[in-house]
């Protein structure tokens, strides 16, 4: 393998990961607003502003990511502490991937069957479940992308 196939992979994976970071970090800094909404502008922002990170763009770049860092890790694999890193990072996006398929996928389809006037009593237990879940997502990320980081400086 080349160096500079190496280098390419790394970099393409920086900026998968980068976009990925990012959807999250919005996610994580609409939260504390958001858990003030009522259910019907709660619902209305679900159903619309949100729309760009699911299918396909959003899950494109993510699913993306998790591969181009698990590919990584792999061509890393003799690379002693960029390996350790980057398999790190790797994990990191395949656990936060996982939560996005178990409590968050789950409830986008709850909540897009939602109308503004027609939110469940329990929507609270809804939303909570979606903005935690995004919040742990958000965390991973950014522990999944500081060792990218690191991984690329050892």
């Amino acid at each position: 393998m080349s160096l500079m196939f190496l280098l390419t992979w790394r970099f393409i994976a920086f900026l998968l990961a980068a976009f990925t970071l990012a959807m999250a970090f919005c996610h994580l800094l609409e939260m504390s607003p958001k858990m003030k909404d009522d259910a019907a502008l709660y619902t209305t922002v679900q159903q619309t502003v949100y729309r760009n990170f699911g299918v396909p763009l959003g899950a494109a770049i993510e699913t993306a990511a998790a591969i181009f860092t698990i590919v990584l890790a792999t061509l890393n694999r003799k690379g002693g502490s960029a390996f350790y890193l980057t398999a790190i990072m790797a994990s990191c996006y395949v656990v936060a991937f996982a939560i996005w398929f178990v409590p968050v996928s789950p409830t986008n389809a709850e909540i897009n069957e939602w109308t503004t006037t027609s939110v469940p009593a329990n929507w609270t237990l809804w939303r909570n479940r979606w903005e935690r879940a995004h919040a742990v997502r958000a965390v991973l990320f950014l522990v999944g992308f500081s060792t990218l980081i690191l991984s690329a400086l050892v």
